[in-house]
């Protein structure tokens, strides 16, 4: 099968659920073309981009100038006063609309030459959009991946379902997620289906080996650096633990617009010999990290906007590697930690529920054995990026047998 990703931009360091379910479809032998409408703002990628030639099957828009000049032609004027875009983070809608106008109108023009199957997308909003309208242009099916941010924030219900009919079907990551869009839009829970964005199980579940105590007293955070991953909530815990465990160690590894923040609160609490922030990492790096580290904490929260995780990678690669997990019972996390079996959940924002959580696992070898194998265990078995990419060919299969697909609806 080809199948062709429309994506804002590829490749992005902290979406790692999209390299992977794209290194998967090519161990399955299909053909995998990726359309980015952004260049990548950083060099830094995953060794599954390279060692899958993803970058060799990625096409990126012309630069701005050469898109505007998309722009004169006549197709793409009706474009620039649709009602059906949503534009995420909500800046400018013209700004929105002219540069998805001229996106749609290139794309739509490159994208036959590939024979494509099928068209596929990450993430409500503009690319979605885009995404619908190339395929209604050039009559290929098209699915989107609807995840957190993207649905949480301050969303356009009326957009939002008019996106949804006019996908052949939408998938979303977690129960949770489909409960709410049902809730939110009215769609019926026929056109949504659960597939969990997954770690690869091969890179993690190495990682430690049968026997391995994890006896030292280092806490390890993968994220990015936003409010709804609740780093500061792990920070406040640990100035309560190291009254109790001065050498205790907090090690951080991701960037993003609090770190600044983070780090005067590091220091306004006198933490700077006890808390570590380690900025983006390499593969190697965080095999290295998980390998030393205790447990994994994530306390996520829910922010004033509405936004909030929805179920984190991180803690999947995590629980894949025998780690244990520490996490909040946000969202569908849930879905992934059953507290006390496969990890510890907290309440959000409850730094001494967190810091008890994460006291028991420092003075409970055999129960931090036991969440590390129950954890591994469910991934393994519920998480397994083999079992969710099949579910995804199934679906485009059946798109491509089916002779019921027709351009559902004129947008423009």
């Amino acid at each position: 099968m080809k199948i062709g990703y429309i994506l804002l931009q590829f490749p992005v360091v902290s979406e790692t659920f999209i390299i992977n379910e794209l290194a998967e479809l090519t161990n399955e032998g299909h053909e995998i073309y990726v359309f980015s409408l952004l260049h990548p703002k950083k060099q830094f990628v995953h060794t599954e981009v390279t060692e899958y030639g993803l970058l060799e099957r990625t096409y990126y828009l012309p630069g701005y100038i050469g898109l505007s000049l998309n722009l004169l032609r006549r197709q793409a004027w009706p474009l620039l006063f649709s009602d059906a875009i949503e534009v995420k983070p909500a800046k400018s809608k013209l700004l929105g609309s002219l540069f998805s106008a001229a996106a749609i109108d290139h794309l739509s023009r490159v994208i036959p030459h590939f024979n494509l199957d099928v068209l596929h997308t990450h993430f409500y909003g503009l690319t979605t959009f885009v995404a619908m309208q190339v395929s209604q242009r050039i009559g290929i099916p098209f699915t989107s991946t609807f995840h957190a941010f993207d649905i949480f924030t301050k969303p356009n219900a009326e957009v939002m379902r008019r996106h949804m009919e006019a996908a052949a079907k939408v998938i979303t990551i977690s129960g949770y997620n489909k409960d709410y869009l049902q809730k939110l839009t009215g769609i019926g829970a026929n056109k949504t289906q659960v597939i969990r964005a997954c770690p690869i199980l091969d890179k993690f579940k190495n990682v430690q080996t049968e026997g391995e105590s994890r006896s030292g007293l280092i806490i390890l955070t993968v994220a990015r650096l936003v409010e709804k991953k609740g780093v500061k909530y792990g920070i406040l815990a640990m100035a309560e633990l190291v009254k109790e465990y001065p050498h205790l160690c907090y090690r951080i590894i991701g960037d993003g617009p609090q770190r600044d923040e983070l780090l005067a609160l590091v220091k306004s609490l006198q933490l700077e010999n006890n808390v570590k922030f380690l900025g983006q990492a390499t593969d190697m790096t965080l095999l290295a990290e998980l390998r030393s580290a205790t447990m994994v904490l994530l306390p996520c929260v829910q922010t004033e906007n509405g936004d909030q995780d929805g179920i984190p990678v991180t803690l999947m690669e995590a629980m894949c590697s025998k780690t244990p997990v520490i996490s909040t019972n946000v969202s569908g996390i849930p879905e992934l930690i059953e507290d006390g079996k496969q990890g510890l959940l907290v309440e959000p924002e409850n730094t001494l529920q967190l810091a008890n959580a994460i006291k028991a696992l420092l003075n409970d070898a055999e129960l931090r054995t036991r969440l590390g194998k129950a954890g591994s265990n469910k991934i393994e078995k519920e998480f397994n990026i083999r079992i969710e990419v099949h579910k995804l060919i199934e679906i485009w299969t059946a798109m491509v047998n089916s002779s019921n697909f027709t351009d559902t609806c004129s947008l423009q």
